[in-house]
């Protein structure tokens, strides 16, 4: 570089800082790469046009400036004392219609890919495309390390008004403004100790940021330079424009702060995060700063926004408030994003935040220029990049409320992209219409898709018989099919007849030793046809069954009887009775059948539909195992339903096998399907899971249907297909995947696959559909049930977006047996529906 040919010398502001950064680390990245073009319509003045543009570039220092930083502690721009601006001058008059449309918009890809030398002043070029007589295409593009989006107005302002005065022969001469050096300087004396502190306590406990919610935006964390950038442009109604700059005018807030806002509502309801973070472009013009406002140069800077997304303020009081702290923000403006983030405990290798907003509101508008200097200018369109999967920028012009958006088109849909700003549309109403509402009770659902979410979705009534147990259901294959196989195992098989003959004798020594309507009954036995005598027994008898896997150790089998409160055990083997320290616990052997115990002469009506069925424990993965009481009622609605929904395309199907622990609800489906539909029960005993898995897939199979998890069908890949009576299988408890399916429908293509899911609280299952490759998801509610999709605030969410998992009607179990504070906790009051009782799963869907 030769001396003689440098002007100045000087540091960088943050924001260069970072953009040279980012064009280092990223090289061939488009990221901060500025680009405007127009048609110009008129007699155009070539070599004025030319002169105009040199005279500017020689008026300004930053457009003489290059960049450098190779070899030195600190990069420095160097501003030149003079620098040619390059122009590419084209004709294509020979050209027509959509031809010159396609090469245009391919030259503009050619220029951005072009870049700039960062070491080369100057960082800026023009191209002049002249398409026919008095018609050109104009493009001008330069890095944004140069100057910022207001110095834009000031810079075509004076360039037209230089263009015109070269036209008429009258050279004019603008007086001299402040150089970009003397931010520079004043940079130089700010307290940074003090910004510091500020940045420190206003991002204290900041360890994440805020996921977008949408789209797969946690990819450019890694790679910010390497995914397409697509533009979205969207428009308020004049209606709404005026009737959102009128309210913040009157409560005393400005546009952005409003949009700011709505922004980070929107984050929060895409994130599920109360508290979210995201960039915002301001000026950082500091007004201390004498003729701030004519200095051209990159003041800009991006700060984060934290925002609480507060249940307990209304939101007028919160906009306010945001209006205060982006007041304390602005004070400084001058802190590079990267000593910002030390501030947060993000990881190095993880951005502060995935989204920026930028609020343009400069001097010059093109588009408003018609008629002067000669020439109209038409169809202008910019091009600007930056390293975030999201930059919107918000354009209050001709009395409308503007936006574009830019996104990695890589990361998003443009489905996503449009739902994104109905969601805007619709929150900003919502505001306006009731500014006394909490920011969390902002809705962004329109009308109708609240009628689709809450009610058509959840339109699940169905009839269910008056006053019975699925004991009357199992009874009618008592008496219609008396001799047919109800239980079958390698020891035996018994009849519908003598299943409830062995289930009465059971229930009769029950009565006999005190059992009650209500009570709880312990079951602690191997997979074995004993077990489902005893389940039915229970329940004759009026009482709730508490299933105990035999393979738990004997202290928690012991805690789990006492939890319960239980005072009768059935158990088969005296080895898997826990120590019997309670003198109050009766154990009776499964195979009590003597008909002359008559049951101690109490009268005994069965259970009625309110009544407990059934207790199981959950595993307390999430705290305290909690015994979930599930009423004959919802486990009537479950079965009827599974009757009917998954044998459509296997209408005499029901044979399951029992293979599972009695005490995972999943496995009460294998137990009440096919008794109450006449079907038979195959138990499995103690065999390894894979030799089951066999038996029932493989060619000795005969079962048409089966309920299992995604865990057992991955043990099936290593078993040859066979058995091509299965129809119907069922999954459930875990999470179903493609491989699992793939697994099913390359060996066994017969088969339906249902995905089901549901938490125990909601009777063994509460969604499913069929499913195949490519489609997997939890299917619609089944009978008599409601599902919410809610955020924190118990607000419905938009499709698409996720939330937490709520789950209402005939399905919900009794609550948690004996812990009334957790019962209330879970199980919580509607917030749609009088009277309904809605709880809490913990998942997301």
């Amino acid at each position: 570089m030769n001396k003689n040919t440098i002007e100045d010398i000087y540091a960088l502001s943050p924001m260069q800082e970072g953009m040279l950064f980012h064009l280092l680390a990223h090289p061939g990245s488009e990221a901060y790469f500025e680009q405007v073009s127009c048609d110009l319509e008129g007699s155009l003045n070539l070599p004025a046009f030319k002169q105009a543009w040199q005279e500017t570039v020689n008026q300004y220092p930053v457009f003489r400036t290059s960049f450098h930083w190779d070899g030195l502690d600190k990069p420095v721009q160097v501003v030149h004392k003079t620098a040619d601006l390059p122009w590419e001058i084209l004709d294509w008059r020979g050209f027509e219609g959509e031809q010159v449309n396609a090469k245009f918009e391919q030259l503009l890809r050619d220029d951005r890919r072009k870049g700039f030398n960062h070491e080369q002043a100057p960082l800026m070029r023009c191209v002049l495309v002249n398409t026919a007589n008095n018609l050109w295409k104009f493009i001008w593009s330069h890095h944004h390390m140069l100057m910022d989006g207001w110095c834009s107005g000031i810079i075509l302002s004076e360039l037209f008004t230089r263009y015109q005065a070269i036209v008429n022969g009258k050279p004019m001469h603008f007086p001299a403004k402040p150089p970009f050096k003397n931010y520079i300087s004043w940079l130089g004396k700010q307290d940074l100790k003090k910004a510091k502190d500020f940045w420190d306590s206003e991002l204290a406990g900041f360890d994440a940021p805020t996921p977008l919610g949408i789209g797969d935006a946690v990819l450019t964390d890694k790679n910010p330079g390497g995914h397409g950038y697509a533009e979205y442009a969207y428009d308020f109604s004049p209606q709404l424009s005026n009737k959102l700059f009128e309210w913040t005018k009157q409560i005393g807030i400005t546009t952005n702060i409003l949009i700011q806002g709505v922004w980070s509502i929107l984050l929060s309801k895409y994130s599920g995060e109360n508290e979210v973070v995201f960039g915002a472009t301001v000026s950082g013009r500091p007004p201390e700063l004498q003729n701030v406002e004519s200095i051209v140069g990159l003041f800009i800077n991006s700060l984060p926004v934290r925002v609480n997304i507060s249940p307990g303020i209304d939101i007028i009081a919160w906009l306010k408030d945001l209006q205060v702290k982006s007041n304390e923000r602005n004070e400084f403006t001058y802190t590079p994003l990267v000593d910002i983030k030390r501030s947060s405990g993000i990881p190095g290798d993880m951005p502060l935040f995935r989204s920026l907003l930028v609020f343009e509101n400069y001097p010059f508008d093109a588009t408003n220029q018609q008629g002067l200097y000669g020439l109209e200018i038409k169809n202008v369109n910019s091009f600007e990049e930056t390293n975030y999967p999201l930059t919107l920028m918000i354009i209050p012009r001709d009395g409308l409320l503007k936006f574009q958006l830019n996104y990695f088109q890589d990361c998003f849909g443009i489905k996503e992209i449009e739902r994104l700003f109905c969601h805007l549309e619709i929150a900003v109403n919502f505001i306006l219409d009731n500014p006394s509402e909490s920011p969390a009770k902002v809705s962004l659902l329109s009308a109708a898709e609240r009628e689709n979410v809450l009610v058509k979705f959840n339109d699940t009534s169905a009839p269910l018989p008056s006053g019975q147990t699925i004991l009357e259901l199992i009874n009618e294959n008592v008496i219609k099919s008396p001799n047919n196989v109800a239980v079958y195992s390698e020891t035996g098989s018994i009849s519908y007849a003598e299943l409830n003959s062995r289930a009465d004798a059971i229930k009769n020594a029950l009565l006999f030793y005190g059992v009650k309507r209500g009570d709880k009954v312990a079951i602690l036995q191997e997979k074995s046809t004993s077990l489902i005598v005893s389940i039915l027994a229970i329940m004759k008898a009026g009482a709730a069954f508490l299933p105990i896997d035999v393979s738990l150790p004997h202290n928690r089998i012991h805690s789990l009887i006492s939890e319960a409160r239980v005072n009768v055990l059935i158990s088969a083997n005296a080895d898997l009775f826990p120590e019997n320290s309670d003198e109050q616990l009766t154990i009776i052997h499964p195979d009590f059948a003597h008909n002359t115990v008559a049951g101690n002469g109490v009268k005994n009506d069965g259970p009625q539909p309110d009544d407990t069925a059934y207790v199981i424990y959950t595993s307390g993965s999430t705290g305290k195992p909690k015994g979930v009481e599930i009423s004959h009622l919802s486990l009537l609605n479950y079965i009827i339903w599974a009757n009917d929904y998954y044998f459509t395309h296997n209408p005499h199907g029901g044979d399951f096998p029992l293979f599972t622990s009695p005490a995972f609800d999943l496995t009460l489906s294998s137990i009440f399907i096919p008794l109450s539909k006449g079907k038979t029960i195959s138990v499995y005993g103690d065999k390894e899971v894979g030799v089951i898995m066999e038996e029932i897939f493989g060619p000795q199979g005969t079962l048409d249907s089966v309920k299992l998890t995604p865990s057992h069908i991955t043990l099936l890949k290593d078993i040859p297909e066979g058995n091509d009576k299965l129809l119907t299988l069922i999954t459930g408890g875990e999470a179903l995947k493609e491989e699992h399916v793939k697994i099913i429908t390359d060996k066994w293509p017969g088969i339906t696959i249902y995905n089901e899911y549901g938490p125990t609280e909601a009777t063994i299952g509460c969604t499913a559909t069929a499913i195949s490759a490519g489609n997997i998801n939890a299917g619609k509610p089944v009978a008599n049930t409601s599902i919410y999709i809610l955020d924190k605030a118990l607000m419905p969410v938009p499709i698409g977006i996720k939330g937490g998992i709520y789950i209402g009607g005939t399905c919900l179990a009794k609550g948690y047996l004996g812990q009334p504070e957790q019962t209330a906790l879970k199980f919580i009051n509607s917030p749609f529906a009088n009277g309904e009782i809605i709880y809490r799963t913990g998942d997301t869907g």
